[in-house]
């Protein structure tokens, strides 16, 4: 009996600093089985085991917290992990605040949508209102007119979908980068965000510091998918950011409108999905601006990113 009672309280003492001693708190649980086997709890009153199991269970959950990584939402990267599939999303992360409007301003509300919203339901409330414009995460943004009823699946994915992070790549409606569209990260969902942006008009994007008046297209899931593989050409496969001499790329032949900046190991092609035919004519590279042969981004990538 006295051996089941110093384990009965190393549970309650383990169970206050579990955090760090969640190989003991195993060890203790092993020996509590076997007591238990051996017919010795079954000598505890039921107030005294309704302690132990709730000290044993506040513990377990304790060892299984442990084996999960811990999520760091301020942190301006993903999240440095092996699978480079895992930093891209994490369930702990912020989502999307989508609301529809019935005008092009964001001005009249029909209402907000959630993660888990029913869109039958929904739609049986607000299906035939149009939809003109909606805002994400507070941003406004003039849609293609069209009703409730066809947005209302796309809005309840994106609305489930993680916000963006870190502002890597920022789409913009007009060719100087001020009309803020939306922001591409590793872990954005391109087809929830096609599917409630899509044929807004694109015509500049902003990667790092550079503003880039790339050819008028629009914004789709196909977009964003091309768009945030050049986001993911500057990581690292384990979340880390891509390191090396940096050789800066312009437009012009004085160094003074950036285009983008590549590496050693940089994805063109990938990058390439954004800044296609864009002119390159000179090249900063540890200091030194170099007026270049003229030529356009692939080829200037794929030389100076070797």
């Amino acid at each position: 009996m006295k051996k089941t009672a110093a384990l009965f309280l190393s549970v309650l003492s383990l169970s206050a600093v579990a955090q760090n001693l969640s190989r003991t708190i195993s060890v203790k649980i092993e020996q509590l089985q076997q007591a238990q086997a051996n017919g010795e709890i079954s000598r505890l009153s039921e107030s005294e085991k309704q302690i132990m199991n709730r000290g044993l269970n506040e513990a377990l959950s304790v060892i299984r917290d442990n084996g999960r990584p811990t999520p760091r939402p301020t942190d301006n990267r993903p999240d440095t992990n092996n699978d480079p599939g895992q930093w891209r999303r994490n369930s702990s992360y912020a989502r999307n605040q989508v609301q529809v409007f019935s005008d092009d301003r964001c001005s009249r509300l029909i209402t907000e949508v959630l993660p888990r919203d029913n869109c039958g339901r929904l739609n049986s409330i607000f299906g035939n209102q149009n939809a003109w414009s909606v805002a994400v995460n507070g941003k406004c943004t003039d849609i293609l007119d069209t009703s409730f009823a066809n947005i209302c699946g796309s809005a309840v994915r994106l609305s489930s979908a993680q916000a963006p992070r870190s502002a890597d790549l920022t789409v913009y409606t007009d060719d100087r980068c001020t009309a803020n569209l939306t922001v591409i990260d590793p872990g954005v969902d391109c087809e929830a965000l096609g599917g409630v942006l899509g044929n807004t008009k694109v015509w500049s994007v902003k990667i790092g510091n550079s503003c880039v008046d790339i050819p008028d297209t629009t914004f789709s899931t196909n977009t964003c998918n091309n768009y945030q593989d050049a986001v993911l050409a500057s990581y690292e496969n384990d979340g880390s950011r891509r390191r090396g001499d940096d050789v800066e790329l312009f437009s012009d032949d004085r160094c003074t409108n950036s285009v983008m900046t590549v590496k050693r190991g940089t994805n063109c092609q990938a990058l390439n999905g954004v800044f296609n035919g864009q002119k390159v004519w000179s090249v900063r590279f540890r200091g030194q601006c170099v007026d270049i042969q003229d030529t356009t981004f692939l080829p200037a990538c794929e030389g100076y990113g070797r």
